[in-house]
């Protein structure tokens, strides 16, 4: 059985009964801590000023998409192994934060079994289908789904076979001490965003295997972002059935419920998918929001996103399409990032593009933008660990789109600006000498 926060409000309690076939996890073998410093195991969980491998920085950063392995890497990866840390806040023993991962992997995990005891973990494959074998069933995954796996619960990770697409890439996030959660909808009503119909739980399924101590299973545990590992002389999946709310489940993002405005724009947790909700009433930890297809009918306005800085900590990525980025351009499966109160927005070729462009109503492309933004309403700083904040050596490491100012013709934006203020100013002059009301009093 699985039980989470027995002592919190009946509402907030969740629990999962199981019957087992063949024998309890308790079965096994316990083994010492594996280290995890070196390139094949990159995790990190804690994310404090005082850990020497987590750096904070103002810069606005664009990672590129994990490498494909030299063929001088010729050992097979799983997902185990090809799971890397990008960055995150607070720290799994505090039961606050989060962590940003990205994926590369060609192997299954045979015989393996993975359980994250430091948080939730929310899948975003970019390519490859994944196969997720959990305690209580499988979910296929493929690109534009997502999967949501609760702390605690052990899965094992393979990849669909396909004659063109031999290896899967994707992103992982990771929050500590909540869980993901619908947004409230507030004045929306009762539809749109992701209705709670459209999420889709396993069914219970289990081997039929005998138990094998000559073959036997490994249990790779994350606590405190090192890994533990035990083995037992059973399968894991061994569940015949199962009933309650604590459970992983997966979504697809073309039934999500896009908003559209006619003027201004919408605040990007408008498009919320999920969020997990902070010890601060009201605040969320983090917000995962999708941008995919829809129409876009604002006039008058620009209708790209404003130049801003905002409080909020956000990352983007791409499952599917393109995407020009803020300092440049993104490529699917790569990852930007944009500190709190960092100014950031579009591009020069997005800016002039859309000036020119006409005011029509237009149907965006079927891209799918994903972005994950940090706690509104709180400024929560984002630390990057070293690993992704320089070029790495290692050929199995993602690869980093170093910080640069970007080279893009912003001159020609500041020169045109000035000359249609200095003909404003004329125009102001010559209404004072006319009698007219310049622009300054009205």
């Amino acid at each position: 059985m699985y039980r989470e926060r027995p002592a919190a409000p009946h509402a907030l309690v969740e629990r999962t009964w199981r019957d087992e076939e063949v024998g309890p996890a308790v079965n096994s073998i316990l083994m010492p801590p594996v280290s995890n410093v070196s390139a094949m195991c990159q995790a990190e969980s804690c994310f404090l000023p005082t850990n020497d491998n987590v750096a904070f920085t103002a810069r606005s950063y664009t990672w590129a998409p994990l490498v494909e392995r030299y063929p001088l890497c010729r050992q097979p990866i799983t997902f185990l192994e090809g799971m890397k840390t990008i960055g995150g806040n607070g720290d799994a023993t505090l039961r606050e934060g989060v962590a940003i991962h990205q994926y590369l992997f060609d192997s299954d995990m045979t015989r393996r079994a993975f359980v994250n005891h430091d948080g939730e973990m929310l899948l975003i494959p970019q390519r490859g289908v994944l196969d997720i074998k959990t305690e209580m069933g499988s979910i296929r995954v493929p690109p534009t789904m997502i999967a949501v796996i609760p702390a605690g619960i052990r899965f094992s990770v393979s990849i669909v076979s396909d004659a063109e697409i031999k290896e899967a890439r994707g992103y992982v996030f990771e929050v500590f001490g909540t869980r993901f959660a619908l947004p409230e909808l507030g004045v929306l009503g009762a539809n749109g965003l992701a209705h709670v119909r459209d999420f889709e739980y396993p069914v219970a399924a289990f081997d039929l295997e005998a138990p094998d101590r000559d073959n036997m299973w490994e249990m790779a545990v994350k606590m405190s972002g090192k890994r533990h590992s035990y083995y037992q002389a059973h399968t894991p999946f061994d569940v015949v059935a199962w009933h309650g709310k604590y459970a992983p489940y997966r979504y697809d993002l073309k039934r999500f419920g896009h908003l559209t405005a006619n003027v201004d724009q919408l605040d990007p947790t408008a498009f919320c998918v999920l969020t997990a909700p902070s010890k601060w009433p009201g605040v969320s930890a983090v917000d995962f929001c999708i941008f995919g297809e829809k129409w876009v009918v604002t006039k008058d306005t620009l209708r790209i996103p404003y130049y801003h800085r905002t409080m909020a900590t956000e990352l983007c990525g791409i499952i599917r399409g393109e995407y020009a980025g803020s300092t440049r351009r993104l490529e699917a499966g790569g990852l930007s990032f944009e500190q709190s109160f960092m100014p950031h927005g579009e591009t020069y070729e997005a800016h002039n593009r859309d000036m020119n462009a006409s005011r029509e109503p237009v149907k965006t492309s079927s891209d799918y933008l994903g972005r994950l933004a940090g706690a509104r309403g709180k400024n929560k700083m984002f630390g990057e660990i070293k690993i992704a904040n320089q070029r790495l050596q290692d050929s199995c490491s993602t690869s980093l789109l170093p910080w640069h100012l970007p080279s893009l013709p912003w001159s020609t934006t500041l020169a045109s600006t000035v000359r249609k203020c200095a003909f404003l100013y004329q125009l102001s002059s010559k209404l004072t000498i006319w009698g007219t009301p310049n622009f300054s009093s009205r």
